[in-house]
């Protein structure tokens, strides 16, 4: 099985087909920051066509600078809340699962639900604001913060069965 996504990235990985409506998969991949793993079950009630799949997985932390400044050009410096970039995810997708018995290509998409934690979150997040009377509000976070977000995400793969 090969896929790509958001928030999967790339991921290479094994499917077990117990019943011709089923699939229970697991992969590595990466997300190109760092590596990570996903596991989960499809379900597909007319061995192709419309197919439901809940999935969970998990990007260790890595080094996300260099990707952000491919975005944000030459002026970007590095930020130490992106240093250690890493997630939990559970997806939960709709899809249209369509191919023969040893091949599967397949478009799922859906809603995720996303935790993370922000490292330094003051470089990232604090600052003052000042409002119209000329006031000074200063913001500080004294921890790391925990974030917490639903998204739209969508995969694109291809399977193909050895047995």
């Amino acid at each position: 099985m090969l896929d790509v996504g958001l928030p999967d990235g790339a991921v290479l990985g094994v499917a077990f087909r117990p019943a011709f409506w089923t699939r229970i998969q697991a992969g590595a991949g990466t997300n190109s920051i760092s590596p990570g793993m996903r596991a989960g079950a499809v379900l597909v009630p007319f061995s192709e066509g419309p197919s439901v799949t809940v999935e969970g997985g998990y990007y260790f932390e890595g080094d996300a600078n260099s990707i952000v400044k491919q975005f944000a050009g030459p002026a970007y410096s590095s930020s130490t809340t992106a240093q250690r970039v890493g997630y939990q995810f559970v997806n939960f997708h709709l899809g249209l699962d369509f191919g023969s018995r040893y091949t599967t290509f397949f478009l799922h998409g859906g809603m995720t639900y996303l935790h993370t934690t922000l490292h330094h979150a003051n470089d990232l997040l604090g600052g003052q604001t000042v409002n119209s009377q000329g006031q000074v509000t200063s913001y500080t976070f004294s921890q790391d913060v925990n974030l917490s977000v639903w998204f739209p995400s969508l995969k694109l793969g291809l399977l193909i069965y050895f047995v």
